[in-house]
């Protein structure tokens, strides 16, 4: 059948304005090749439910991952697969959208700023064995700082920050933060360290659990 390539340019966008969005009932990783460049975009923004696909269903290959992620219109934006969503940019989530983590349990890696309309924008996991995970640009652990914008405050189960050594850098909090479960800073490998900036918001732990 062949091998189908897209590629979505720097600064370019693919906007799934569709119930099927990739159509996951018929996605074959096999004869699908999709090359998101730094900067670029995907956008689900149908007004109703759609599936997000993660990251093994683009392959391994870094380019097969999202740069900036969008998740606009309305409905519930259901991670696909149970193993991980990486996102080497920007997560945007707007309108009356909401991010489900919560059915397959993905892991999520974001690789720049989270930014959510409110806190119905994402609901999150109860598996405590899966994490929100902040590393940095391009999804190695760098020293570049990150946010977290969520108005009325966001709810992670787990929070984790790794960041490269040399120059210090954080995640600073822009709006409240709640973490139902475990907060870990730093320890993915030993360069990595985690800083959290409060910004003179509240972070809470309703779970104590805290590790570095």
């Amino acid at each position: 059948t062949g091998v189908q390539r897209v590629l979505v340019r720097s600064n370019g966008k693919l906007e799934l304005t569709g119930a099927n969005g990739f159509n996951t009932a018929n996605w074959s990783a096999i004869n699908n090749r999709y090359n998101f460049e730094r900067g670029s975009t995907v956008e689900y923004s149908y007004a109703g439910n759609q599936s997000v696909l993660c990251q093994t269903n683009f392959l391994s290959t870094p380019n097969y991952q999202y740069w900036n992620l969008n998740l606009s219109g309305s409905g519930n934006k259901t991670l696909f697969a149970p193993t991980v969503l990486t996102v080497r940019g920007n997560l945007t989530i707007t309108g009356s959208a909401t991010m489900d983590q919560s059915i397959n349990s993905p892991d999520i890696v974001i690789g720049g700023n989270w930014n959510n309309w409110g806190q119905q924008g994402f609901n999150q996991t109860l598996n405590t064995s899966k994490r929100v995970n902040f590393i940095g640009s391009g999804i190695s652990p760098t020293t570049s700082t990150q946010t977290i914008t969520c108005p009325g405050g966001e709810i992670f189960t787990n929070l984790a920050i790794y960041k490269s050594t040399g120059a210090p850098s954080s995640v600073r909090m822009f709006s409240p933060v709640t973490v139902t479960n475990q907060l870990q800073l730093g320890t993915l490998n030993a360069n990595a360290y985690g800083i959290l900036d409060l910004n003179k918001n509240p972070l809470t732990i309703t779970n104590p659990t805290t590790s570095g």
